[in-house]
């Protein structure tokens, strides 16, 4: 694996370790978002990083009238669980593996 492709991996690490923290409870509050965005703006590298850059578009536009709402943190907490595996029937540490059709 190349250094750049290392690199990335681990940025989009740390953005999903952030995404799991800040959904763990299963709400989102105003200073999450407001914090999760600051940090993601402070990595302009994640900006070319999927899907770490539709997170950061989605905080751009719960942020741009300066506050989130509740329906945008609503909105925000699906989207990270998305991004996390949480809401998928298949557990994120089986991700990647080939069925092989065994049972």
């Amino acid at each position: 694996m190349s250094e750049d492709a290392l690199r990335r991996n681990l940025m989009l690490k740390s953005v999903l370790d952030h995404a799991r923290e800040i959904i763990e409870d299963g709400v989102v509050t105003e200073a999450e978002a407001a914090q999760f965005h600051e940090w993601l703006e402070r990595h302009p590298e994640l900006y070319a990083i999927a899907p770490a850059n539709l997170i950061i578009l989605q905080l751009r536009r719960i942020f741009a009238d300066g506050r989130a709402t509740e329906d945008e943190r609503l909105d925000l907490l699906e989207l990270l669980r998305t991004f996390t595996g949480e809401g998928s029937i298949v557990p994120p540490e089986e991700w990647g593996k080939l069925d092989r059709g065994e049972r």
